[in-house]
């Protein structure tokens, strides 16, 4: 999630895991029409990483990174992608 002030700010992140979490905390929230369930940013690595700094901030319980090129936000990164991209 990006900032209404500075698009280029990101303020928050959602995934699929959270999203299950607070269904199962608050089951009403699946027939709402709006609900809140940002979290917090996903951890950021620049574009120039190498691809350690990803797999280790992936090997635990986070779903996704922020990819940052030139100090802005420039992508998502999942589990899925690195694991594709090790496969080549």
């Amino acid at each position: 999630m990006v900032s209404a002030h500075d698009p280029q700010a990101v303020v928050g992140s959602v995934s699929e895991r959270g999203l299950l979490r607070h269904a199962m905390n608050d089951p009403a929230l699946l027939s709402a029409e709006i609900v809140e369930v940002m979290e917090a940013p996903f951890p950021a690595v620049s574009a120039e990483d190498g691809v350690r700094e990803a797999v280790e901030l992936l090997a635990d319980r986070r779903e996704a990174l922020m990819v940052n090129m030139d100090g802005r936000a420039a992508g998502i990164l999942t589990r899925a992608d690195l694991l594709e991209s090790l496969a080549r």
